[in-house]
């Protein structure tokens, strides 16, 4: 096995971890022509705090044009040269963190991790004031909303017309996903509970431009949509033959 894995890395051109040191690894990952390994490569140098044997390397990244890749080198250079957070923007995830939340959704998990990053680059933060609705029943759906931060609080209008509360939304679960394919109404009320609470918001719009620029992104959802079909329909197979 070992002689494999040689022969591989040799092939690969891949260097081999026993021979080369966490620094020398990462400045090799960065000067990878792929956006996604180089801004990988950022955010693990700046974890394990190593010095850059060559400052033009922070100087070409400061200049990248991949949104992957500056964002990285901002919050690296945040760290490592304590700059002000304010050149981050508003932003409070970086876009690694937001394509950790997409992920949790079933129609992403799935997808490429290029896809995926896309994805979560389109995802726009939403902050909710205590009590505030997000979403209302009746109204027409525009977007996908994954929870952050906080509690919301799911209301049905039932018979005589007031809203009852059937469910709650925490962290890392989602809301509205059909929003995405179209703009049917929506089926309830969605409120923040005292606290507020932080929301990632993903258009249907943007998300329909996404996947035309794309394409691996449709092909992943129809295959995860194809795996709940089947699945529904051996389960009503089984209780057909009870």
């Amino acid at each position: 096995m070992k002689k494999k894995l040689a022969a591989a890395r040799k092939s690969l051109k891949i260097p081999d971890p026993g021979r080369i040191s966490k620094q020398e690894l990462a400045e090799l990952l960065m000067a990878e022509e792929d956006s996604v390994t180089r801004a990988l490569a950022i955010y693990f140098f700046g974890e394990i705090k190593l010095q850059l044997a060559d400052e033009k390397i922070l100087e070409a990244f400061s200049q990248d044009r991949d949104p992957l890749v500056s964002e990285a080198y901002l919050r690296f250079s945040q760290a490592h040269f304590q700059t002000s957070s304010l050149e981050i923007g508003k932003e409070f995830l970086s876009l690694v963190e937001k394509a950790d939340y997409a992920r949790k959704v079933p129609i992403f998990s799935s997808l490429l991790v290029r896809d995926l990053f896309a994805v979560a680059e389109t995802m726009l933060e939403r902050s909710c004031a205590p009590g505030e609705a997000v979403v209302k029943e009746g109204e027409p759906g525009d977007a996908l909303y994954l929870v952050v931060q906080g509690e919301f609080q799911v209301l049905k209008s039932m018979g005589d017309g007031k809203p009852v509360p059937i469910a709650k939304i925490g962290s890392r679960e989602f809301f509205g996903e059909m929003a995405l394919f179209d703009h049917g109404p929506r089926s309830a009320t969605v409120k923040a509970d005292s606290q507020g609470g932080l929301l990632l918001r993903l258009e249907g719009d943007a998300f329909h431009g996404l996947m035309a620029q794309h394409p691996g992104i449709p092909i992943a959802i129809c295959a995860e949509l194809s795996r709940r079909m089947r699945a529904l329909h051996e389960k009503f197979r089984s209780k057909e033959s009870l």
